[in-house]
């Protein structure tokens, strides 16, 4: 009986735990000084698969250390599990700044009966500039899974300097866009047209 009850106040207090880790989130940026602003927006692309409405910004996290990001993706990252519609995108403004290692995940599903869910994952490292060449560097720039799309980045992390504009794409495509692509397979290790619907993500930076 003791045990049964014991069991059952610990399943109670794992499922309270994982419905508020699911709550949307967003971390309290201190007070920035002014000229100091950095833009990040993050915008949900549907164009090709209007049936997905939202997406869902699961993760973003930053670190100095691959240690350190994986510390504040798991008990303190910037965002969590915040819904973004098509057209709507999310502005955060953030302080200035150099973070080694950046980490951004996607999640997003159809209202249609039956339809695959969408997701991807960003990596930024500064650990490419380790592994490519400048050539590489500037073509593949970071690690993602489930994606389809090639990012061009300069492999240093994350730099934000101040008054730029941030922007992080995810857009679910569909079966012509990735009948146009030849190697798309070696971008990511998710088998496409498995079990996700395909995905890719854009980043460029407005200065």
């Amino acid at each position: 009986m003791n045990i049964s009850l014991k069991n059952r106040i610990l399943l109670s207090s794992v499922l309270i735990l994982l419905s508020c880790s699911r709550e949307p989130y967003i971390k309290q940026i201190p007070a920035i000084s002014p000229g100091k602003e950095v833009t990040l927006k993050i915008d949900f692309d549907n164009s090709l698969m209007p049936e997905y409405g939202e997406m869902v910004i699961t993760k973003f996290c930053l670190g100095r250390t691959e240690q350190d990001l994986d510390r504040n993706c798991e008990i303190d990252p910037i965002i969590s599990y915040y819904p973004v519609k098509s057209k709507e995108p999310m502005r955060l403004i953030i302080p200035e700044g150099y973070y080694p290692y950046g980490k951004m995940t996607f999640w997003a599903r159809s209202s249609s009966f039956g339809s695959r869910s969408s997701m991807a994952v960003a990596y930024f490292s500064k650990d490419f500039e380790k592994t490519l060449d400048k050539k590489d560097c500037k073509l593949k720039g970071v690690s993602l899974e489930g994606s389809v799309s090639i990012l061009r980045y300069n492999c240093k992390g994350l730099i934000f300097r101040s008054k730029e504009v941030h922007l992080v794409t995810f857009r679910v495509v569909d079966e012509s866009y990735m009948d146009g692509l030849i190697l798309y397979t070696a971008f990511t290790p998710i088998p496409l047209g498995g079990d996700y619907q395909a995905a890719e993500i854009s980043y460029s930076i407005q200065k």
